[in-house]
């Protein structure tokens, strides 16, 4: 199931004709084709590579049974072996993003500003996390390393306040970013595809 949002993607990439030909009939032309369609829907290039390398996987059953020659997948280049290079955002990308998000998305940049969290860590947030009085946040975040580390807690600039302040006020449990939570970074959560999205709108280099 995991494995559903790649194949699923080849797929529709492939369009309905090709998908009912044999599967001895995919060529490398037609997944190296894939391969550059996923970096440029904003997809990392180590997401692109794990896509192909999740096709490759589903391809070795075919040639083991006979049903293929050879996997068209080994034929394709990957882009991202040697990881890929990060920046921290600028003042003005920063405020090039916030123009074009939604309320949500607003806040959960600015948490990743002004606080330092990660997408995950964020849009998992509940009402229960903030703190207007004491103008804090309290949570705890998904790669600490000691499993009992207390819960962290860090203050929440005026324009973090000001933004979750326009939000729909709920209570305790209630998600911070009810379409947003729960959701993971990477192409299956949606998350990291969502804010490539967003800088590709924003006139940022993903």
């Amino acid at each position: 199931r995991r494995y559903e949002p790649v194949i699923n993607s080849l797929l529709a990439h492939l369009g309905p004709g090709r998908c009912a030909a044999s599967v001895a009939s995919l060529t490398a032309a037609e997944l190296e084709a894939w391969h550059r369609a996923e970096s440029a829907a904003g997809k990392s290039a180590s997401t692109a590579d794990y896509g192909l390398k999740v096709v490759s996987a589903a391809l070795a059953r075919p040639v083991r049974l006979g049903h293929l020659l050879h996997n068209p997948a080994l034929a394709v280049k990957r882009t991202g072996s040697a990881g890929d290079a990060r920046q921290p955002f600028t003042d003005s990308e920063i405020a090039a993003l916030l123009a074009k998000a939604d309320k949500e998305w607003r806040g959960m940049i600015l948490l990743a500003a002004w606080c330092g969290l990660r997408l995950a860590d964020a849009a998992g947030l509940t009402w229960g996390n903030v703190d207007f009085e004491q103008k804090t946040l309290t949570f705890r975040p998904s790669k600490t390393r000691k499993k009992d580390a207390k819960p962290l807690a860090v203050a929440l600039h005026s324009d973090v306040i000001a933004a979750l302040k326009k939000l729909p006020r709920g209570i305790a449990a209630a998600p911070l970013f009810p379409s947003l939570h729960g959701r993971k970074p990477g192409s299956h959560g949606g998350l990291s595809n969502e804010i490539a999205r967003l800088m590709v709108s924003a006139g940022i280099d993903t």
